[in-house]
């Protein structure tokens, strides 16, 4: 199983009920594809010419995606668009078995077209507001790119959940899918400024925190004041950001929780020791973990994804594994 299928089935396990190509199987063929390109894969599988468009399409479009997201910073550096390889290639292996066998120079340059592209291909939001599993797939691909440095910024998790937003994803899928890549700064207390940003008291319930940020995040969304100049767009994105983060620290339960990790070749959890080996939860990698102030940043170099949870989630991705 590609890495694809693996993580979607970790993560969100009943949610996509299976490895991820299974979970698009189903949807792939209700979508003609349009999309440049990818005509050199016409004589690849004659036999169904038309099912492999569909799903060129879509690696197509994910790759676009992906690369829009990385984007967040301003730029598409060589680690990401190695990572965005990497990624939309375990993906094709998943929905067409054999494929880079048969047409890799064809393949690559796919990927490369899609990473090319400024814009999201319709189809990956036509696919993400109607089928929930691709829309969590996509939100854990996105995390992963962000933390491909092994850190996840304030302004990256406000892109991701600005373009969330635009993909039909409620704040929770966002909150569930981040976990094993993003871990909120701690804070004892709430911020009167935070609170103040989003125009509610610190004594706010949840609901009305929630609330608040639905109404100002749609409010300051660049994408929905299509006649602003590059300046308010700009702009519009701060705002975005700023919002985004103060709602993020307003609903952490605060506090720092003891960290835990998962036994190598086994499924149970212990506490978090330096110089333990570890067992990443996403891809199993084998990692020894760092002293013991670097522990809430500790990353598997592999997946990117954070060595050491909580308790409650860490036994969490254990039964969605």
């Amino acid at each position: 199983m590609g890495w694809g299928g693996k993580a979607a089935g970790a993560l969100i396990g009943g949610l996509v009920g299976g490895p991820l190509g299974a979970a698009l199987g189903a949807v792939i063929g209700h979508f003609a594809v349009d999309t440049g390109g990818i005509g050199a894969f016409e004589d690849s599988r004659p036999a169904s010419g038309s099912s492999v468009r569909n799903e060129l399409g879509i690696v197509y479009g994910i790759g676009a995606f992906l690369a829009y997201v990385a984007r967040a910073d301003g730029t598409l550096d060589e680690r990401e668009k190695s990572l965005i390889h990497e990624i939309c290639r375990d993906f094709l292996r998943t929905l067409i078995p054999g494929i880079e066998n048969s047409a890799e120079s064809e393949v690559n340059r796919l990927i490369n077209e899609a990473m090319n592209n400024r814009e999201i291909p319709s189809l990956i939001f036509e696919l993400a507001r109607r089928e929930r599993e691709f829309r969590l797939a996509l939100l854990v691909f996105a995390w992963r790119v962000a933390a491909k440095d092994m850190k996840v910024t304030e302004d990256e998790v406000a892109w991701i959940a600005r373009v969330a937003m635009d993909l039909g994803a409620e704040m929770s899928e966002v909150d569930v899918t981040s976990r094993p890549y993003y871990r909120p700064e701690k804070k004892q207390t709430r911020s009167a400024a935070d609170a103040t940003i989003l125009g509610v008291t610190p004594s706010a319930t949840h609901d009305e925190i929630k609330s608040a940020y639905r109404k100002l995040s749609l409010q300051h969304h660049p994408d929905r004041h299509p006649d602003a100049s590059e300046a308010e767009k700009q702009a519009l994105s701060r705002k975005f950001a700023e919002i985004t983060s103060a709602y993020r620290r307003l609903t952490d339960s605060g506090g720092v929780m003891e960290l835990f990790a998962l036994q190598p070749d086994s499924s149970r959890l212990f506490e978090a020791r330096s110089n333990d080996v570890a067992q990443c939860f996403i891809c199993s990698n084998k990692v020894r973990l760092p002293e013991e102030k670097y522990h809430t940043t500790a990353r598997c170099p592999k997946c990117q994804a954070l060595l050491l949870f909580e308790m409650d989630i860490a036994q969490q991705l254990i039964r969605r594994s």
